[in-house]
């Protein structure tokens, strides 16, 4: 498995909610949909009778998964990860895995919330954006489109077409930002969520 690009999503999602709500010593828990969870471990969870594919082999890929033994695949990552050889300790201290209600729910623990607090840095961009959600309810997507053009020229602005939300911007260069922000305009507010690229080319379909 691959752990990086999954730590990293856990720390950009503490420090995105400490810049928006601020700091507390506690513990916090994030739940994640199995696919995207796999997703960012560099896995792939197929459906019932299609088999399990994994870059590192970790899962056989025989074409015919049942349930159970999905469940039992399912099990083994989590037991994998909260393990001694697993995610590790690190600067988020001793995160823990288990399932509740069909998703995956990552527990940090106090040390890991002040670690992301102290030792990892507002990202400028994300700052940015979330200074102009915050001193304005209603932005527009020109204003929006202002935010990302501070940054870089080279970004994309789409209107999402059947979809919960109305528009979609990203930048081409990932180092900027990799994140997928979603744009909902509805009743004079706007808010924003943000998707990894794979959960929102799963939600537009």
């Amino acid at each position: 498995m691959k752990k990086q690009r999954l730590i990293k999503n856990i720390t950009d999602q503490i420090k995105e909610a400490q810049m928006k709500l601020g700091f507390v010593r506690e513990s916090i828990r994030l739940y994640f949909p199995w696919d995207s969870f796999m997703v960012l471990l560099g896995e792939t969870l197929e459906e019932e009778g299609s088999g399990i594919h994994s870059e590192d082999k970790l899962f056989p890929a025989d074409g015919n998964c049942s349930e159970t033994e999905r469940k039992k695949q399912k099990r083994r990552i989590l037991n994998e990860l909260n393990g001694s050889a697993g995610f590790g300790t690190g600067g988020l201290g001793q995160v823990s895995f288990r399932e509740s209600r069909g998703r995956v729910e990552v527990t940090i623990p106090p040390e890991g919330a002040e670690y992301v607090h102290r030792e990892i840095s507002d990202p400028p961009f994300l700052k940015a954006v979330i200074e102009l959600f915050g001193t304005s309810h209603n932005p527009s997507v020109d204003d929006v489109c202002a935010c990302f053009a501070e940054f870089s020229p080279d970004y994309v602005c789409c209107k999402i077409q059947d979809n919960d939300f109305d528009y979609v911007l990203y930048f081409q260069d990932e180092e900027i930002d990799p994140y997928y922000y979603c744009i909902k305009m509805e009743m004079g507010h706007t808010v924003y969520h943000r998707f990894i690229k794979e959960d929102y080319e799963k939600l537009v379909g």
